[in-house]
């Protein structure tokens, strides 16, 4: 038996992923968390074969918590199930261990096949991502977004989607001084002005959800 965890705040969603894994008779055994800090306790004490993890939960954001799991399990695979699409998180999931990434819109298609290469000790990448990183490889300098470190990118995407100053900083538990010093290295890194420029550079690439 496979022993899976599904990590993810909506009971709607874990249900089905568990209908999906469940429609594969007598495969997989499953629990489920529904934040980081239940995810935590879990993955401590338990040792699971695979994590699904959504990226967001309400108490930890972004890859944060993708990076606390393998602190403590380094060996365990995680597979990203996300709302946001590849063009966002897919190659820096990679990059902070993650086994493979899928979105939640393409689960239902994805999931087992996703489960099946990293059972045989692969890496699951989507031909959505596998495009994203071809382009990258041939093109040298690369998309201005990679510049940035994961929480400058979490502080870009939400300052795209058009977040003040004061929920950027209640959603990452910062200090506003602190948003407003990520904004300067955004704005440095990419070489942007004003946050019309930003935010139509994140829909012209497809960053935006």
């Amino acid at each position: 038996m496979y022993n899976i965890l599904i990590v993810d705040d909506h009971p709607i969603v874990r249900a089905g992923m568990k209908s999906i894994l469940n429609a594969e008779k007598g495969m997989f055994t499953l629990d489920e968390a529904q934040n980081a800090r239940e995810t935590m306790l879990k993955v401590s004490s338990n040792n699971y074969d695979l994590i699904l993890l959504d990226l967001t939960l309400p108490d930890n954001q972004g890859l944060n918590l993708l990076k606390d799991i393998k602190t403590i399990k380094k060996q365990t695979p995680i597979l990203i199930l996300s709302v946001h699409p590849e063009e966002q998180y897919g190659i820096r999931c990679l990059k902070a261990g993650a086994s493979g990434f899928i979105s939640k819109e393409s689960a239902p298609f994805e999931l087992i096949k996703a489960i099946r290469k990293i059972q045989a000790g692969g890496r699951y990448i989507s031909p959505t991502l596998a495009e994203i990183m071809a382009t990258q490889i041939f093109d040298k300098d690369g998309p201005r977004h990679l510049r940035l470190s994961d929480r400058e990118f979490d502080i870009f995407i939400g300052i795209a989607q058009g977040l003040k100053v004061t929920e950027l900083a209640e959603k990452f538990k910062l200090s506003p001084k602190t948003i407003y010093t990520y904004r300067e290295h955004v704005f440095t890194k990419m070489g942007f002005n004003s946050n019309v420029e930003l935010a139509r550079y994140a829909n012209s690439n497809d960053l935006i959800v």
